[in-house]
C-alpha cells in the first residue's frame, strides 16, 4: 500500500507542477496580449519567474523534462506541416547564406 500512496504522491506532485507551469504561462500570456506584446514574452517570464532562476515554484526533473521534449517535438512537427514550400524556395539563398555565416563566423572567430 505503501508503494502505491507513494506513486499518487509523486503523480499528484508533477500535475501540480504542470498545473503552476501552465496556469502562469497562460496569465503571462495574456497579460502581455492586453499590453500588446507577443504573449511567447509573457510565457517566458512566467518560465524564468517560476523556474529555479527566481522563485523556485517547480524544480526541473525528469518528467518535466520529458515532456518539454515531448512538447518540442510536436511544435517542430506543427512547424513542418505549416511551412509551405515556395516560401523556403523563395528566402533559400539568403537562408543559407544566414546559416553557412552563423557557423563559419563564430568558428574562425575562435
Amino acid at each position: 500500500m505503501k508503494v502505491f500512496l507513494a506513486a499518487s504522491v509523486e503523480h499528484a506532485e508533477i500535475l501540480f507542477a504542470l498545473f503552476i507551469i501552465l496556469g502562469s504561462a497562460k496569465i503571462m500570456g495574456e497579460i502581455f496580449e492586453r499590453l500588446h506584446q507577443p504573449a511567447v514574452v509573457g510565457e517566458i517570464l512566467a518560465g524564468v519567474i517560476i523556474g529555479p532562476s527566481l522563485l523556485g515554484w517547480v524544480a526541473p526533473s525528469t518528467v518535466i523534462s520529458v515532456l518539454a521534449e515531448v512538447g518540442v517535438i510536436f511544435l517542430l512537427f506543427n512547424v513542418g506541416i505549416e511551412t509551405k514550400p515556395q516560401s523556403i524556395l523563395r528566402v533559400g539563398r539568403k537562408a543559407v547564406l544566414v546559416g553557412v555565416s552563423g557557423i563559419v563566423l563564430p568558428f574562425a572567430a575562435g
